[in-house]
């Protein structure tokens, strides 16, 4: 049993949670103990306490740089690039050079999908032997309890016979929820749909200005239902008719892949991010403006061939990269191969071994997300 520490920038419904609390349910299930706080409070730990951790996994580059300051030599560091990092943090010298530090202490680092792996290397490219590319591995729970559109037309006077667009985001400007709103308000799309946003505030430099553009259209059938758990999120991506994506930039984006599980057609914003993991008109549909967000509503609304080819598409992407059984399933086979020739223990990580049980959980795709 090892004990581990994961850390990310925020514990509320943010993606990197989200992936946080399904690695740490992952090697739980393998024995470890795991711990899950947020950066600023592991900053808050006492000397003693974070050297008990034989292991630290950390969401986020840029935000982890604190803990270079906390934890002691020996202690194993393992970085999960956010999207944020490599997207956006790239383009500032001074987040750039913050996040070479943290990237040299690692131990190993991570990231979900071969183009972020091509980005950190184009940085970095002393780093590519550390940087290992996995997948997430999505698993959906739903609440039995709780009807969306039901809560929707007692909280926001829904009609509840109008179709529902559903964007899930944190609301902070690089998921830019407000870039698609005026279009669709002004468009027929209005008389007959709503558009629903969801997801924690994020920023607070950008709150004013989201509100006021809500505020703006709620006439419009336009409506932030506000933050919720991960099983009312995956409740209303499963009761809605479409889910849609406005981000800038993406690295891999949970919600689109929430919404393949839930058999929920996706409509994304063109980034790259985006494009690994939407196919235009094989697994989702992808735009570029405001407009062709609208032409892509109106084509897959009308259009039951469209949804069911986008339907059987997404079940196969899920099962052949994604599916969280089969990688759990690739897991325990791993380690049954390993168990005869490695002692998993405690002791395992403290010996002089030659062989690193980092490398070895990564080259076996052992740690999955």
């Amino acid at each position: 049993m090892v004990k581990i520490l994961f850390t990310c920038p925020k514990l509320s419904t943010s993606g990197n949670f989200t992936s946080a609390m399904r690695i740490r349910a992952h090697l739980q299930a393998f024995g470890h103990h795991v711990d899950v706080c947020s950066i600023a409070d592991s900053l808050l730990l006492s000397p003693s306490s974070l050297h008990s951790y034989s292991i630290i996994f950390t969401i986020h580059a840029y935000k982890s740089t604190g803990l270079l300051k906390v934890i002691s030599e020996d202690t194993k560091l393992v970085l999960l690039f956010g999207g944020t990092d490599l997207n956006e943090n790239m383009k500032c010298d001074e987040k750039r050079d913050s996040m070479k530090q943290v990237v040299d202490r690692c131990s190993q680092c991570v990231v979900f999908s071969q183009p972020l792996k091509e980005l950190a290397c184009s940085a970095w490219p002393d780093i590519a032997d550390k940087v290992s590319t996995i997948h997430q591995g999505i698993r959906t729970c739903p609440s039995e309890s709780f009807g969306f559109r039901d809560y929707l037309r007692t909280t926001y006077s829904y009609t509840a016979q109008s179709k529902i667009l559903l964007l899930v985001a944190g609301i902070r400007p690089v998921k830019d929820p407000l870039f698609l709103l005026e279009e669709f308000a002004n468009s027929e799309l209005a008389n007959t749909m709503s558009f629903v946003v969801i997801g924690p505030l994020a920023d607070e430099d950008y709150r004013d200005k989201f509100f006021a553009g809500i505020q703006k259209l709620r006439q419009q059938n336009v409506i932030y239902a506000g933050e919720m758990s991960m099983e009312d999120v995956h409740t209303a991506i499963q009761q809605s008719d479409c889910l849609v994506n406005s981000s800038t930039s993406e690295g891999m984006c949970a919600a689109i892949l929430e919404a393949f599980d839930l058999q929920t057609p996706v409509i994304a914003r063109e980034n790259a991010g985006n494009c690994y993991l939407v196919k235009h008109e094989v697994t989702g549909m992808l735009y570029k403006t405001a407009q062709e967000y609208v032409q892509c509503v109106k084509k897959l609304m009308n259009s039951h061939d469209l949804k069911l080819k986008l339907h059987l598409m997404r079940k196969i992407i899920l099962c052949n990269h994604f599916h969280l059984k089969k990688k759990e399933n690739c897991m325990a086979n791993c380690l049954n191969s390993l168990s005869n020739r490695l002692i998993l223990n405690y002791h395992f990580y403290n010996c002089s071994q030659s062989i690193n049980f980092f490398t070895v959980l990564l080259q076996f795709n052992l740690i999955l997300l």
